[in-house]
């Protein structure tokens, strides 16, 4: 007798359910409909069905599934946030592929409109329903999100916009102590950096950081230079926009006398 095929691992019922696409929303609302008109055919069939009729839509009646599709990627992205896997199952005493260690220094991602809802949201939804699971919050958030005013969502697009602002200038740091980091380590000579141009223009995160890592090293000594980071970061998104003008202002007059020291310097 031949071998059966070998069980799968069980799948872990508390990991978030994976997002859908602009088709699995549309055929999850309409099947009850077609299966409806069509009560004797068989599943198969009425997926042929969905299928053409999808196939048959305009980009204009394919839009609301798409943001369908997207509202569930962002609730899918923010549920796996706080997911934490499960052991790995060991097998005859052999360790499974570890992943690569994350760099706990590079910034964190920019937060889409929906995640700064459902950070903001979530805390008082579990407060006032303390007997809902992890995923009933979530589509319970994801519903609420659904039926938002435009004007309310306009809120949380702005506190995207100012994250996306911030991640870029974190990274653009990020990027630049990599990059002498691998210069110092010796891999590979890159070609040496004219001293005598100018430097770089500095972001208005930047100017930010520059006024106000060394107050914070004086307040808190024993921090290292990631800890310093993080903190200063969560420092510049707390502040809002009349906050940020001065350090917007210094960034642009930065770039000036940037743009006037290249064109003096490639001048020469």
């Amino acid at each position: 007798m031949g071998r059966g095929r070998g069980k799968k691992d069980g799948k872990d019922p508390n990991k978030p359910k994976r997002p859908i696409g602009p088709y699995m929303c549309f055929v999850k609302e309409e099947r009850a409909t077609v299966t409806e008109r069509n009560p004797t055919l068989p599943f198969g069939q009425i997926g042929k069905i969905l299928g053409e009729q999808w196939r048959n839509m305009s980009e204009a009646d394919k839009a609301p599934y798409v943001a369908m599709a997207t509202q569930d990627k962002d609730r899918h992205t923010e549920e796996m946030k706080g997911y934490v896997p499960p052991p790995p199952k060991m097998d005859d005493g052999k360790r499974g592929r570890g992943r690569k260690n994350k760099d706990p220094n590079k910034p964190k991602k920019a937060l889409s409109a929906y995640t700064c809802f459902v950070k903001e949201e979530r805390p008082k939804l579990t407060a006032a329903n303390p007997s809902l699971t992890f995923g009933q919050v979530g589509k319970a958030l994801g519903e609420k999100w659904n039926n938002l005013p435009e004007k309310t969502r306009a809120k949380y697009q702005k506190i995207a916009e100012n994250d996306k602002a911030r991640h870029m200038a974190e990274m653009q740091t990020y990027a630049a102590m990599a990059a002498a980091n691998k210069m110092a380590g010796g891999k590979g000579k890159k070609e040496k950096k004219d001293p005598s141009a100018p430097k770089r223009p500095m972001s208005a995160y930047t100017c930010f950081v520059k006024q106000e890592r060394p107050k914070l090293t004086k307040q808190q000594p024993n921090l290292s230079f990631g800890e310093g980071g993080k903190k200063l970061a969560e420092r510049w998104r707390s502040l809002d926009a009349h906050q940020r003008a001065p350090y917007e202002k210094a960034a642009t007059a930065d770039k000036k006398r940037f743009e006037a020291e290249m064109a003096k310097f490639n001048g020469k």
